[in-house]
């Protein structure tokens, strides 16, 4: 990107560093199903609506523990 021989970026500007991706994870596609359970207990059973409730807030708690974690590095 930057090479030795490259101009130094104008006056006030920077070299931006390098842009940090997190890696993929299954809690996003855990908290979409969980959801539909939630929803779906709601026009048939409690008993799956409680069990959509229980995956829901387990995903929603592992992936903001991940994302924390990873700030940290």
């Amino acid at each position: 990107m930057n090479a030795p021989d490259d101009k130094p970026p104008p006056e006030g500007w920077h070299v931006p560093g390098p842009e940090h991706i997190p890696a993929p994870t299954i809690w996003p596609a855990s908290v979409a199903f969980s959801s539909m359970l939630l929803l779906w207990g709601l026009l048939t059973s409690p008993l799956l609506s409680a069990v959509g409730l229980l995956v829901f807030a387990g995903s929603i708690a592992a992936w903001i523990g991940e994302i924390r974690d990873d700030r940290r590095r």
